[in-house]
């Protein structure tokens, strides 16, 4: 069921599932978890997998350092702390999230 209203009084939770468990309310869910009585899931990760050393066959090509930008006659940018750029006359302010990606004031 969606909403179309922004106050998030009108909002309604339905039901919350997690694991393929289907809980009435999050009050619900808490006490699952509290009395150990929630199918938890667990992650195991291999040490291998996740590592920063190479694995496998070098492919064609990696072993040539990579393209570099380069400025002649300098920037023709400025980055003022982390988020506002000036460039060529334009000046804006940007950040990024990981639920919305990158996003300008205006945008917000």
């Amino acid at each position: 069921m969606w909403h179309d209203s922004t106050d998030p009084t009108e909002f309604r939770l339905l039901k919350l599932v997690y694991n393929g468990q289907e809980f009435a309310s999050t009050e619900d869910f808490v006490e699952a978890f509290q009395t150990n009585n929630l199918d938890k899931i667990s992650l195991t990760v291999d040490p291998e997998w996740s590592g920063f050393s190479r694995q496998g066959d070098v492919l064609p090509g990696d072993d040539v350092q990579g393209a570099k930008q380069i400025n002649p006659a300098g920037p023709r940018f400025n980055i003022t702390g982390y988020t506002h750029i000036e460039y060529l006359g334009w000046a804006f302010d940007w950040s990024i999230t990981p639920l919305t990606g990158t996003k300008t004031p205006e945008s917000t």
